[in-house]
């Protein structure tokens, strides 16, 4: 059984409806006698999120909306790479642990740099009207009114 195979099948059977390959993934992985392992964060970085990295990150990935652009990519990996120190980043900041004070040395965050978390400074607006759309044709209005102004 492919990952891709399996992916593939799904889509074709439900065209235009998008959602992850995870899954499928998991489906191929387990339905096989292939070894599995968890990698650290700097050989399976997501850039979208939060995590935690300590060196240079080796595999970088994530996508936005089910696009995947690679200037989005490297300019995420650009700033996640400035330092190869311990650093987290969150919501497309990157932060790193310095020690300050004359003193007494405290320890301070210090900001690496910011990417875009989205490709476009539209997207978001765009993102949050479209699952609006879609909670309204779910729901109808009067649902997606109760549940914002959580009416029982």
């Amino acid at each position: 059984m492919e990952w891709g195979d399996v992916y593939r099948d799904y889509l074709e059977a439900k065209p235009g409806e998008k959602i992850n390959d995870q899954p499928f993934f998991r489906v191929a992985v387990y339905g096989s006698d292939v070894r599995m392992a968890t990698l650290t964060r700097e050989y399976n970085c997501k850039f979208r999120g939060q995590g935690y990295l300590k060196g240079k990150v080796k595999i970088l990935h994530g996508h936005v909306n089910f696009e995947l652009r690679l200037s989005h990519v490297n300019a995420a990996a650009t700033v996640l790479n400035r330092s190869d120190g311990p650093r987290v980043y969150i919501a497309g900041t990157v932060f790193e642990q310095k020690i300050v004070g004359r003193l007494v040395a405290q320890r301070k965050a210090h900001k690496v740099g910011k990417f875009a978390e989205l490709a476009k400074p539209a997207t978001l607006m765009m993102m949050r009207a479209r699952r609006l759309k879609d909670v309204i044709k779910e729901r109808g209005i009067t649902g997606t009114l109760a549940r914002v102004f959580a009416i029982k």
